[in-house]
């Protein structure tokens, strides 16, 4: 009996002074896959809002830069200095999307830890500078199952990604006909078909 009693405490919830020592030392469950999610959601709204915009910067780029360089003054350095310039005016296109990325993954930890702020965290431990109890969780059973739910996960938006994507490949030799816009629009609605297929399996 006093056995069973020990386990039933040990399920018990844990108490408001408990929860407020564990806020206090900075252990607060954090879920990963809400934060992609929202990530991605963000991302997808952002490139539906953007797509126009992007790919008529990205043209004029590709334009400017292939169509009026000069073959006779090619050298090292001079292709150096193009593909340096170019990658500048790429980065700054796909800026936006690092942006919101940091932005909402910021964001949606705060939400789940309600900012919250603990110096215990900073504080030096050297037990944690030991290598053994890693190793020892990284071939554990749990440790094990989290890798075999992850290749699930992996091999399943595998195989809807493919068999969305498999319908297309006939159209994909039509797509050098189509304008660049029209290309570029035909690629977002079946980004937002595999986004959304995605979501809904995470």
């Amino acid at each position: 009996m006093a056995e069973g009693g020990d386990n039933e405490d040990k399920t018990e919830d844990a108490s408001p002074e408990r929860r407020e020592e564990f806020r206090e030392r900075g252990d607060i469950a954090i879920s990963r896959d809400v934060t992609q999610v929202f990530v991605l959601a963000a991302v997808m709204m952002l490139f539906g809002v953007y797509l126009t915009g992007l790919s008529k910067k990205l043209q004029a780029v590709m334009y400017e830069h292939f169509s009026k360089f000069d073959l006779s003054i090619m050298n090292e350095k001079s292709i150096l200095d193009h593909l340096m310039h170019v990658g500048g005016q790429i980065l700054w296109m796909i800026l936006p999307f690092f942006a919101v990325t940091t932005v909402t993954a910021t964001a949606i930890t705060f939400a789940q830890t309600r900012m919250n702020w603990s110096w215990k965290k900073l504080e030096p431990n050297f037990t944690r500078m030991n290598p053994f109890p890693g190793l020892v969780r990284m071939v554990s059973k749990d440790a094990f199952v989290e890798v075999l739910k992850s290749v699930g996960k992996m091999f399943v938006i595998f195989a809807i990604c493919f068999t969305i994507l498999k319908g297309e490949f006939r159209s994909a030799p039509g797509l050098m006909n189509m304008p660049f816009l029209k290309v570029w629009a035909y690629w977002a609605n079946i980004s937002h078909t595999l986004f959304w297929s995605v979501l809904g399996l995470l």
